[in-house]
């Protein structure tokens, strides 16, 4: 899908560009600042599809909040 990057740089994405984007549920391991230990947290994780760049959100309001989307092109499978 087509979309306009309208938080601050982050992640390698820059405000105000338009990248062509893909979004995948992921499960990532963050370490706990209080214990040490390992946490699994389940993530939408979106992927700019020209770059390495890519960024975790914890919800679909996160991500919207960041993101303008322009074009989502939906496929019969």
């Amino acid at each position: 899908m087509k979309a306009r990057f309208v938080g601050r740089d982050s992640m390698g994405f820059k405000h105000g560009k338009t990248y062509n984007v893909q979004t995948k549920m992921n499960i990532l391991q963050r370490r706990n600042p209080l214990t040490g230990e390992i946490d699994y947290v389940n993530c939408i994780c979106l992927y700019d599809k020209e770059s390495p760049a890519w960024c975790p959100y914890e919800s679909v309001e996160a991500m919207c909040k960041n993101w303008e989307i322009f074009e989502s092109k939906m496929e019969n499978k």
